[in-house]
């Protein structure tokens, strides 16, 4: 069962987000596709007490579990487990995407104790989860268990088999759509792009923004309407899902998913 954070404590983190203005919209390509917005958390990192305050949220859900090190997932899980070991004094490693092919010839950074079994990979976000398996045979190398995973946001879309198969338990400090209900409550996103943004998240398929071009183009139609900067307005549609299909990041619906 995954670890909660307070109601409170989930607050602090939302109204951190829109202090800093993390929400973006405009032709961006995430982890599951090319999309009309997206929630910048790695500008979090940049402000020592913005980065202490999730940090103090991520060490609270650790502190929940039984692990005996941080593992932290390359790129924006470097920072963020950075700051939970300074927060708990807790021991980390880094985990590298692939085998470096100098140096120590290792994808995992930092020493490691033999009496360590049990790791909680960290990372900034996650779509589908895709990956991490591949960090937790880094790890399994060196004798360690990745048990558990923990991020700052979860789209909530269903994560892939790896986590049920090996009982990996999943933590958040949100749910991204937790922090699109409290903006549209405080008035920080209006009803109509909310309603928009939810259209397009129906069933967690974030992939249609990349196969539906009037509703990826309404959203921005709107943002812009309402005031918000478009990120990358240089770019057309066409572009922009050509180069998600460049770099890896194209993904078709689900089977018997429709718009």
């Amino acid at each position: 069962m995954a670890v909660d954070i307070s109601q409170k404590d989930k607050e602090e983190v939302f109204q951190l987000m829109i202090d800093k203005k993390i929400l973006k919209f405009g032709y961006l390509i995430a982890a599951l596709g090319a999309v009309p917005f997206y929630p910048e958390t790695r500008w979090l990192f940049s402000e020592p007490l913005s980065i202490k305050l999730i940090a103090q949220k991520i060490a609270y859900i650790v502190n929940q579990l039984d692990v005996d090190l941080l593992a932290g997932c390359e790129l924006g899980g470097f920072p963020v487990a950075t700051a939970v070991s300074l927060e708990m004094d807790k021991p980390i490693l880094y985990l590298r995407k692939e085998v470096k092919g100098y140096g120590v010839k290792s994808a995992v950074m930092g020493q490691v104790n033999k009496s360590w079994k049990k790791a909680i990979l960290i990372d900034d976000a996650t779509g589908a989860g895709e990956g991490k398996n591949k960090f937790a045979e880094h790890l399994e190398k060196e004798g360690i268990k990745v048990t558990d995973m923990v991020v700052i946001y979860y789209t909530g879309h269903p994560l892939v088999p790896w986590y049920q198969e090996n009982n990996i338990g999943h933590h958040q400090v949100m749910l991204i759509e937790e922090f699109f209900h409290y903006a549209l409550k405080v008035g920080y996103i209006s009803k109509e792009l909310y309603n928009l943004v939810w259209d397009g998240y129906a069933d967690y398929n974030i992939e249609r923004w990349s196969i539906n071009k009037e509703k990826f183009m309404k959203v921005l139609e709107v943002a812009k309407k309402d005031g918000w900067p478009i990120e990358n307005e240089s770019l057309t549609w066409e572009m922009l899902v050509e180069d998600s299909k460049t770099v890896g990041k194209y993904h078709e619906l689900p089977d018997g998913i429709k718009f």
